[in-house]
């Protein structure tokens, strides 16, 4: 099975740092993200960021868990690396580059194989939905 990969990049009117402390406050994700259904953070770095956090998310078909590791290089971005969980892969990074009115140009790479079958169609769609909500989500989130 090959892994499916993909990109959306989306403007955001939220500067930089607000945009990061949304998406690092991954705890909060259920109450924004409508596929979340719990966020817990087991490990972090010494300035408080999440380093090893457990999702449970509601695919639909079924609920998927696992365990993402995250690394940094802010303020730029940030990536996460499944550590362990139902997916055979699942992995990402979000790029914030500022924008000269004040808001954040947001990509959002993900590279994931939910290692069962699903027609090759079925996976792009799933793939493009996620970047899709995410980004709308995040925006959605940072109005309120």
């Amino acid at each position: 099975m090959a892994s499916e990969t993909g990109g959306l990049t989306a403007t955001v009117a939220a500067p930089p740092d607000v945009v990061l402390a949304a998406l690092l406050d991954v705890e909060s994700y259920p109450s924004w993200q409508t596929i979340m259904k719990s966020c817990v953070v087991r490990e972090r770095d010494t300035a408080g960021r999440p380093l090893l956090v457990d999702f449970t998310v509601d695919a639909k078909v079924r609920t998927v868990r696992y365990t993402s590791r995250y690394s940094y290089d802010l303020p730029q971005s940030f990536r996460w690396t499944m550590a362990h969980g139902d997916l055979k892969r699942n992995d990402g990074r979000y790029r914030l580059t500022p924008r000269a009115d004040g808001g954040t140009d947001v990509t959002v790479d993900i590279w994931f194989e939910v290692g069962f079958y699903v027609p090759g169609p079925v996976k792009a769609l799933i793939r493009d939905q996620s970047l899709r909500n995410s980004v709308r989500e995040l925006r959605r989130h940072l109005r309120l």
